[in-house]
């Protein structure tokens, strides 16, 4: 089977690929890859004592599921050092403290991460054509050997972007208290939608649901319908995704917007966050637009949607003040109608700034090895 590898995910010491062919996404999984590093014994003693180390952490026992010598070369030189294989990546920090604090032993690659270390051990990159053997078990394609680089055409990747509307009465949106009350959609299949619970307003693209909870659960209808590869929008990191996931929470719905039926995962990149969502590449737009910011390639006043779009389109989207959005939504008439058009307008207006940023940043991503997350 051949495909495109879209996203690549760790469980333990599964690595699970997410590989598009030309009709279907397939999960592939390729199980026991287990994480590792090294240290350089000084004597046979250090050798043994590595293979005894035993860790408690949280009530665990931690200790490395194997030890043996491999040759290497240090700076030129050729040297004899231990790759200790450990159970899951998180075992590694503990016993590597343990080992350089207890015994003073020179240590290499344990911040190597699981996903870093098995695309430059199996040859691939994000995005590249893979090659992979094994048979499908309850709609898993389980390896038996490991994938493969091979050259493809790149296929067409549905790119879904989306946009959620606040009520703000008090200014700054209160997650506890102010719902979500416009979620807006399109994508590069012709889908141009804005989810509300208030009304429609004659407007042909608005649908309207019985409440937020109605509409967060058909918003996640429409993910998983549109099925996309990419999915989209501006600030998602800091605002959309937290805030969607706390009113989602407080609801009681599920936000399973991965292709396996997970929810959106937050993880700590340097000094934010960035959510990732199982089987589907997220975007923060804004992330792009700041890196581009940083080396020089954009110089803007201001980095909002709004100006940015304009930057890089020519082009301007509908415009409402942030203190409006309340009045709008309670006074209806034209202000509310002005409200549905700005909310569609965010939408559309993201997905045309991800077709001009990422072909660049997908280059990007394949020359440096690293995935868009």
């Amino acid at each position: 089977m051949r495909g495109y590898l879209l996203d690549a995910w760790e469980e333990g010491s599964t690595v699970r690929l997410f590989v598009k062919t030309h009709d279907r996404v397939v999960l592939a999984v390729e199980e026991n890859f287990l994480p590792y590093f090294y240290a350089l014994p000084s004597t046979e003693k250090d050798l043994k004592t590595l293979e005894r180390v035993e860790l408690t952490e949280k009530g665990r026992i931690i200790r490395p599921v194997s030890v043996h010598l491999e040759r290497k070369k240090l700076k030129g030189e050729p040297v004899e050092a231990a790759k200790i294989l450990v159970e899951k990546q998180a075992d590694i920090e503990p016993l590597r403290h343990f080992i350089r604090d207890a015994m003073k032993l020179p240590l290499f690659e344990y911040d190597l991460p699981l996903l870093r270390r098995y695309f430059i051990l199996r040859g691939l990159w994000p995005f590249c054509g893979v090659e992979l053997k094994g048979k499908e078990e309850a709609g898993i394609f389980k390896l038996l050997s490991p994938p493969r680089p091979v050259d493809l055409p790149e296929p067409e990747l549905n790119i879904l972007a989306f946009d959620i509307e606040v009520y703000n009465p008090a200014g700054s949106p209160r997650v506890e208290v102010d719902p979500v009350i416009m979620i807006s959609l399109a994508d590069t299949k012709g889908l141009r939608k804005v989810l509300t619970w208030k009304g429609s307003a004659g407007l042909d693209f608005v649908e309207e649901l019985g409440g937020e909870k109605e509409m967060l659960a058909r918003f996640i209808e429409l993910v998983r319908e549109r099925d996309p590869d990419i999915l989209v929008g501006y600030n998602t990191d800091l605002f959309d995704f937290p805030y969607l996931r706390r009113r989602a929470e407080l609801l009681g719905v599920k936000l399973t917007l991965g292709r396996e039926g997970s929810e959106p995962l937050a993880r700590r990149r340097r000094f934010a966050s960035a959510t990732r969502v199982e089987g589907r590449v997220h975007c923060d737009l804004y992330a792009m637009v700041n890196f581009l910011a940083l080396t020089g390639a954009i110089r803007l006043i201001h980095y909002t949607l709004g100006e940015v779009y304009k930057y890089l389109t020519g082009k301007e989207k509908p415009e409402l003040e942030f203190t409006e959005i309340a009045e709008a939504w309670d006074g209806g008439g034209e202000k509310y109608r002005k409200l549905l058009e700005y909310s569609m307008g965010d939408a559309q207006a993201a997905l045309e700034l991800a077709q001009e940023l990422l072909p660049l940043f997908l280059q990007l991503a394949k020359v440096i090895g690293q995935s868009l997350f």
